[in-house]
């Protein structure tokens, strides 16, 4: 007897083990699958843009034939995609069939990535799950990230989205839980984008999560006679491509009012926004540079204040939740970090309103041409 129990404890040990192995084998699977999704999309997103080589820059700003403008966000989802995207319906040509057919499976996913980001948040908070949407959520949650969405299963997320039960929670959680602001926007429209004929449109796209770029990617484009030369900027540290774009004649410096609550790495997102535009607006490589401030989701951190009071993580605010009085809270932190004899061009913005982009290109003209007649001495 002793023996067999010892026997039958290690039994269980090994099949314990088996499953370590199997959990640990399966999370590295998921890791590769989606290292190897990433590239895909980045090869997707920069496909109607060029490398930018230091010698083509260099060039350009000797001849005086372009306008460089650099983009660079205060964190990784601030905007500086969107706001690529935006210039290039207006003023590139926006974008042609190929690519825009490319972009479905781009829709596809992040429609099932925002399915998956409700259903975990569900977990996270233990809510005992409405009998109606069980065995929908149990299906539901086993969608794959990489296969398109059939049109019986748009119909199931339609249905889930729709439930009140669901609409309630999301409507309670979504500051609270991070949320993304666009999962309304897909998982509305799931039954939309598995049409036979669907085409994404200039809002499906605009809306649709980017990877982070790993090179220069630029964007040529002519506004009111003069040529332009947009650049977004490698997501990595300064020093690595700062000394590529110091010829440039303005960097618009994007960040996110809406990111004041978000914590990463024990930091708020918003202090180290911050920072890192100190960090540019000192830089001696800049000196030269006009600098723009576009204070984003200025319609989100609207609707966030009202839920979630600024005071909660920066204590010295006493505004409540008036809008106005806290984006000039925030602006003061930001435009603390220049000397006296900096200037900043600061503009409220929503870069996700198209509107809202060209009137704000309109200001980034003026500004350049400003600057530009400045360094001649003739303004």
């Amino acid at each position: 007897e002793y023996m067999g129990g010892k026997n039958k404890t290690n039994q269980n040990k090994m099949t314990e083990n088996r499953k370590e192995r199997a959990k640990s084998l399966g999370e590295s699977f998921r890791i590769i699958k989606e290292t190897l999704e990433n590239r895909r999309i980045e090869k997707i997103e920069e496909k109607n843009n060029q490398v930018i080589t230091k010698s083509i820059k260099e060039e350009r700003a000797k001849l005086g034939r372009f306008i460089t403008l650099v983009a660079v966000g205060g964190s990784p989802g601030s905007g500086v995609t969107t706001f690529l995207k935006q210039v290039q319906i207006l003023y590139s040509g926006s974008f042609d069939s190929d690519l825009r057919d490319s972009y479905k499976y781009i829709v596809h996913r992040d429609c099932v990535q925002y399915l998956h980001e409700l259903i975990q948040a569900f977990e996270k908070e233990n809510v005992e799950i409405h009998e109606d949407i069980k065995e929908d959520m149990d299906l539901l949650k086993l969608l794959p990230l990489e296969v398109p969405i059939t049109p019986p299963i748009a119909q199931t997320i339609s249905k889930f989205w729709s439930h009140p039960f669901v609409q309630n929670f999301y409507s309670q959680k979504k500051y609270s839980l991070h949320l993304s602001p666009f999962m309304n926007y897909f998982l509305e429209r799931a039954e939309v984008i598995t049409e036979e004929d669907y085409i994404p449109t200039d809002p499906d796209i605009i809306r649709v999560h980017s990877p982070a770029t790993k090179t220069f990617v630029e964007l040529n484009f002519v506004f009111r006679q003069l040529d332009f030369v947009l650049i977004d900027c490698p997501k990595c540290e300064p020093k690595k491509w700062l000394h590529f774009v110091e010829t440039s004649q303005a960097m618009i410096f994007i960040a996110d009012l809406n990111e004041y609550d978000l914590i990463k790495d024990n930091e708020n997102v918003m202090s180290a926004s911050i920072e890192r535009f100190s960090n540019f607006v000192s830089d001696p490589v800049l000196q030269k540079t006009a600098m723009i401030l576009f204070m984003n989701k200025s319609d989100l951190f609207q609707e966030k204040i009202a839920h979630v009071p600024i005071s909660d993580y920066f204590p010295e605010f006493h505004g409540g939740s008036d809008k106005e009085l806290g984006i000039s809270f925030f602006l003061e932190k930001f435009m603390a970090t220049k000397n006296e004899y900096r200037e900043i061009y600061v503009h409220v913005t929503c870069l996700i309103n198209i509107e809202n982009v060209g009137f704000v290109m309109e200001c980034v003209r003026d500004i350049v041409v400003r600057e530009n007649l400045s360094n001649c001495d003739l303004f």
